[in-house]
């Protein structure tokens, strides 16, 4: 009897201390080789045409905060440009999903967090996918593709089409 009662208060102590320990956020991706990595860091893409303009865009990690400043250029020079937005994230990486770049299946990183805009002030939620090439030697990011831009997107709303564009990290 003294035993099971032991058993018992070890068990609930160890179930009470597990249960108050917070799981860490995850802010490191899986690459294409399987590798894991931190995300901390500069990613810059260049200037590339994008519908009706041309943008380049910068991503800056830094544990579970992202700033991402988009440059709008009307100039082929990407100089000076129309329109600056930065969005401010708040994330974790959560498990991986498949996603199509240029036709081809990749395993890429469902991400999710909050995020607020300064073309807007408004706060919202964040569903990204974030696949990283690391075949070169050099990290390179790719997202999705929102479905209100026209991409398809998964059941529990992660892109599944990713933007050809690369973003490399410096």
């Amino acid at each position: 009897m003294y035993n099971k009662k032991v058993y018992s208060i070890v068990s609930l102590f160890f179930l009470l201390w597990s249960c108050s320990e917070e799981d860490p956020i995850k802010t490191t991706a899986l690459t294409s080789s399987g590798n894991e990595i931190s995300l901390d860091g500069i990613w810059k893409s260049d200037c590339i045409d994008f519908t009706s303009y041309r943008l380049n865009e910068s991503f800056d990690f830094e544990n579970e905060n992202l700033v991402i400043t988009i440059h709008q250029y009307s100039s082929e020079a990407c100089e000076d440009p129309d329109v600056t937005e930065t969005v401010t994230i708040t994330f974790q990486v959560l498990e991986t999903i498949e996603a199509q770049l240029n036709g081809t299946t990749v395993i890429a990183n469902k991400v999710k967090g909050q995020q607020t805009s300064s073309r807007d002030n408004q706060s919202g939620a964040f569903k990204q996918t974030f696949y990283i090439d690391d075949a070169s030697g050099t990290n390179i990011l790719y997202h999705g593709v929102f479905g209100d831009d026209g991409g398809a997107t998964s059941s529990d709303g992660y892109p599944m089409d990713l933007h050809p564009f690369a973003i490399s990290q410096e």
